[in-house]
């Protein structure tokens, strides 16, 4: 009675409630009589001697080995419930939220109890092999009380009995003085600014919901001052959805470039009549099968799409491949094409695990923990194909160096779409990218701020300031970083050690896909085959130098997008010119990074990135937090948003909205709120 007592008054006072204490020992009971069950059973009436080994069948229970049992299992099992009750606490007192709070303790606590339980059971398990009976029951006691405890008790029947509880768990009669509680401790803490709050939400983070301001005594809530900083599909996706709740969010939007758009951005081809066309450079297709929340995007916006194909050729070392066509190349390798579409089906058989939105199938795939070089490796495909037929088929949509370090599941994964011999009906979009951002952006565009670079990015208990180059600071509510991850650590200002852990280790590729040329000079292609290109292909790749994989990369824009076709004009767009282009041709130029996801990025990089969202007023998203696509961008700043408070905004696509909840938990980890 006197340690149940002492325990009582140590959780009264860490918690500040009266009923988690109680519940705290109720539950510490059943474990403990659960466990003391089973060593009755198991050594008073003699069974299962054939997993703990042979004892001697007494017939009663020592009760100093059962005295032993309870203390040590009942300070573990305490030791357990304070570190999940302090974290309830502390989510609770930040956002008011009991779900929040309910979960944080799942997402956060949970694997560090586990972890701890883990250990003490292998110690204890170990024990049980002693021919000592009282260490042998003293264990096998132990370990039991453990891992119910760690597993029934705490993950499982504390969690709902807090969440059936709801506020009643936070509630302490007055005058708490007498019980050691301070009177000065209030959610918000001493001296802290109130809050307003929206109770749905249970955003994790540290991120009010609403900020207020004050009149008098009379707290007004007023929109949240959002920052977004990056203006790609990541970072519109986040301002588009929060803007669609004026009443909770006054977004901006900086961006460093003059335009709108990452790597997806759109250029105009100037024409006789001085009708500009629009050109995208980068992202110009899609396959509707695989871009649910992209394809709705384009519905709400109202843009038109036309249908198109994927058709590729390759020059390489005096050879050529083409696709729908015999070629040199393809009869060269063609033992080694034969091997790589039977690896192909292998891997297709697996990756029906990764075709669904369940997180549990697509890990128990075990090529997404291998490489594609390894796998290329096991099924003995030359160097020669890797490089004269497979990298440059691939580099058009994964835009990477080192592809071949990706997980095989990752990689095969482009060949459910593209193939390898033959063309690939895609689908692309009328006006451009812009015209996307130009209808994303329309209700706030006097708060999308271009050519203004955010050079610092200072946090506090109370806000974010942004610090342009000119000097200039703002005060916002929220940050969000919908930037490169280099960049994003060069312009926070005293980052956490695992925004340098993970922003720090995020790689990217400058070699290839970095510099683009648009124009429209056509002594890149063949002489001998220009005609032929002009008209139906969509890309061409040359080799050249010394290095197997030093690419020059063409693409023919014009047969990309039908439009400019239609005006009988000659768009090419080409990545990391080797041979000069006509200066007088050229329309734009741009540079950009690529993220390379290889196997560290893909399997440990990208699940820890859950870690920094909305931690200091700070949110992440953008393509080193999932994969690049424009599909993957959006659903990135959707989710963002969702954490924030916004509402999905395609509801009514269930497609959509499956795969929306399915990639939103990977970059948001276990606290992300469904749609």
């Amino acid at each position: 009675m006197v340690v149940a007592g002492s325990s009582l008054c140590l959780l009264l006072w860490a918690t500040r409630s009266l009923l988690l204490p109680l519940k705290a020992l109720l539950l510490n009971f059943l474990s403990l009589s659960a466990a003391l069950g089973a060593v009755v059973w198991i050594f008073q009436e003699g069974h299962l001697r054939w997993l703990v080994g042979d004892f001697t069948v007494t017939g009663y229970t020592d009760l100093v080995q059962v005295l032993l049992v309870l203390c040590v299992a009942f300070g573990l099992s305490m030791d357990y419930e304070l570190l999940l009750l302090s974290r309830a606490r502390e989510e609770y007192d930040r956002t008011g939220d009991n779900n929040a709070a309910v979960t944080a303790v799942l997402c956060r606590t949970g694997p560090l109890i586990t972890s701890a339980a883990a250990v003490i059971i292998v110690v204890f398990a170990g024990m049980t092999t002693s021919e000592l009976k009282p260490l042998k029951v003293t264990s096998v006691g132990v370990t039991l009380a453990v891992l119910i405890d760690a597993t029934l008790i705490r993950m499982l029947l504390a969690p709902a009995v807090m969440r059936l509880a709801g506020r009643a768990n936070w509630w302490l009669p007055r005058h708490p003085g007498a019980l050691g509680v301070s009177a000065g401790r209030t959610r918000q803490g001493e001296g802290a600014l109130p809050r307003a709050r929206h109770e749905t939400h249970g955003q994790s983070g540290d991120v009010p919901t609403n900020s207020p301001d004050t009149k008098g005594d009379t707290m007004v809530a007023r929109p949240q001052r959002v920052c977004v900083v990056g203006a790609g599909m990541a970072g519109l996706g986040v301002a588009w959805a929060l803007d669609r709740h004026p009443e909770k969010f006054t977004v901006h939007v900086f961006e460093t470039k003059g335009r709108l758009g990452g790597n997806g951005c759109t250029v105009d081809l100037p024409t006789e009549d001085g009708t500009p066309l629009p050109v995208d450079i980068a992202v110009t297709s899609f396959v509707p099968g695989v871009y649910h929340n992209f394809s709705a995007l384009l519905r709400w916006c109202g843009i038109e799409t036309v249908p198109n194909r994927f058709s590729y050729a390759v020059e390489y070392q005096g050879g050529e491949y083409a696709h729908d066509r015999d070629s040199t190349l393809k009869r060269h390798y063609r033992q080694d094409l034969d091997a790589f579409l039977r690896m192909l089906r292998v891997l297709r058989a697996w990756n029906t695990l990764s075709r669904r939105p369940s997180w549990a199938a697509a890990a128990a795939n075990p090529f997404q923990y291998v490489s594609m070089r390894r796998v290329l490796d096991w099924w003995g495909i030359s160097t020669g194909f890797r490089y004269a037929i497979l990298k440059p088929i691939s580099v058009n949509f994964v835009l990477a160096t080192d592809i071949f370090e990706m997980p095989a599941a990752l990689f095969a994964r482009y060949f459910d779409f593209f193939d390898i011999e033959a063309s690939t009906p895609m689908v692309t979009w009328r006006g451009g990218t812009r015209e996307i951002y130009r209808k994303m952006t329309a209700d706030f565009r006097d708060r999308v701020h271009l050519d203004r670079s955010v050079t610092a990015v200072l946090r506090d208990e109370h806000g974010v300031t942004i610090r342009d180059a000119a000097g200039s600071e703002e005060r916002f509510d929220t940050v969000v970083m919908a930037c490169n991850a280099n960049q994003s650590l060069l312009a926070l200002d005293r980052p956490s050690a695992w925004e340098r852990a993970l922003l720090g280790r995020v790689r990217y590729n400058s070699e290839l896909h970095n510099h683009a040329v648009v124009h429209s000079d056509t002594s890149v292609l063949p002489a001998d085959s220009a005609d032929e290109m002009l008209a139906s292909r969509s890309n061409f790749i040359r080799q050249y130098g010394t290095r197997p994989d030093n690419y020059e990369i063409t693409y023919l824009m014009h047969n990309q997008q039908p439009w400019i076709r239609e005006t009988g004009r000659h768009c090419l767009v080409t990545y990391n010119p080797e041979r000069p282009v006509d200066p007088d041709t050229v329309v734009a130029r741009e540079w950009f990074q690529h993220v390379a996801y290889d196997l560290r990025h893909m399997n440990i990089l990208t699940p820890l990135f859950p870690r920094l969202q909305g931690k200091r007023r700070t949110w992440y998203c953008g393509a080193h937090t999932l994969a690049n696509s424009q599909e993957l961008a959006l659903v990135s700043g959707l989710s963002v948003a969702r954490q924030l408070g916004a509402d999905f905004p395609f509801d009514d696509d269930r497609e959509a909205r499956t795969w929306f909840n399915f990639y939103g938990r990977l970059v948001q980890g276990r606290a992300f709120r469904r749609a």
